[in-house]
């Protein structure tokens, strides 16, 4: 494990988001809070197709409707297909 995985995970353990999730290698791991397994299922196909192998991926659930935040190793071309997906599976 490599000194820049070691970083995100030290990040997704510092966050104060509700849910963490942690990609690495093309498996995710939810370090905090639930999602739902059809959640992970799309989000990881998103990743694979789009060649993404780490990151983690933040939502903060206060408030109406919630507030999903990437690593910068997500790139921004696909945060909105990831929040769509989200959308999906938890509905405000």
């Amino acid at each position: 494990m490599g000194l820049g995985n070691i970083l995100l995970k030290l990040q997704a353990k510092l966050s104060t988001a509700d849910v963490v999730l942690f990609v690495e290698d093309g498996g995710i791991t939810v370090v905090r809070g639930k999602v739902k397994a059809s959640f992970l299922s799309d989000l990881k196909d998103i990743m694979t197709s789009r060649g993404l192998t780490k990151g983690i991926i933040f939502a903060h659930l206060s408030g109406r409707s919630p507030t999903l935040s990437f690593s910068r190793d997500i790139p921004n071309r696909v945060h909105q297909q990831i929040r769509n997906v989200w959308g999906l599976h938890h509905p405000a």
